[in-house]
């Protein structure tokens, strides 16, 4: 293999049976650097191939007393994903973040999953029922501004005094809800909750992407409109 005056070389590919070590202490930094054109490229890649044991398929680890230091940074500059993890076996973890005196994990962006799996916001809603309007909002399901600006791509619909109907564009008959009255402190409201799949004590007959919520002022015993924050998980 030759090489230049620096003792560097090139070629077109590179077969190892043993570890390859590269350290880098000049230039931008870089240890290994990858690049590809091809649109269904990983340009790099990490396969652990045991079957026992907590192998890992790319670790990350940094020692630097810096704050601003990472294990692993993933920006995507033009859509996409920063980082993706996948584990195909029973109990895997796709990404894991270990970080005893630090954040395990930290994102500058919207954060997005599954809209069947449970853990992370699908959407959040500040509604105000005096004006009929989304005042503010999240959108799991959308990227960049939109994903926050109102109405999010959600729609709204207020049928009477109390009873809003919220539609999300994706099916939430099959998530979990929270609800928090706010900007009525003269007042005690009951609530009541309805999608598809309840049906009981709807006013009305929502589709599998609606949420219905009828407000009930204890005092006066009528329907009554507020304000109120809903999380959709």
């Amino acid at each position: 293999m030759k090489r230049d005056t620096l003792g560097n070389f090139s070629a077109s590919s590179i077969t190892a049976a043993g570890q390859l070590i590269a350290q880098a202490a000049v230039g931008n930094g870089n240890a290994i650097s990858g690049s590809s054109a091809s649109p269904v490229a990983t340009v790099i890649y990490g396969g652990a191939s045991s079957s026992t044991g907590a192998t890992w398929g790319v670790e990350g680890e940094q020692f630097s007393s810096d704050p601003g230091a990472s294990g692993v940074v993933g920006v995507a500059r033009h859509g996409g994903i920063g980082v993706k993890g996948r584990a195909d076996a029973t109990g895997g973890i796709g990404v894991l973040g270990t970080a005893p005196n630090s954040l395990g994990f930290y994102t500058e962006s919207n954060v997005q999953q599954a809209r069947t799996m449970g853990g992370w916001v699908k959407a959040m809603v500040f509604y105000s029922g005096l004006s009929n309007r989304i005042a503010s909002c999240f959108n799991s399901a959308l990227s960049g501004t939109a994903a926050t600006t109102p109405p999010c791509g959600f729609l709204s619909d207020k049928p009477g005094a109390g009873d809003y109907i919220l539609d999300f564009g994706f099916e939430v008959d099959d998530r979990f809800f929270s609800v928090t009255q706010a900007g009525s402190p003269c007042c005690v409201y009951s609530y009541n909750v309805c999608t598809a799949n309840i049906g009981v004590g709807c006013n009305h007959s929502p589709t599998a992407n609606q949420l219905e919520l009828i407000f009930l002022d204890n005092f006066s015993l009528a329907f009554s409109d507020t304000k109120f924050y809903l999380i959709v998980y």
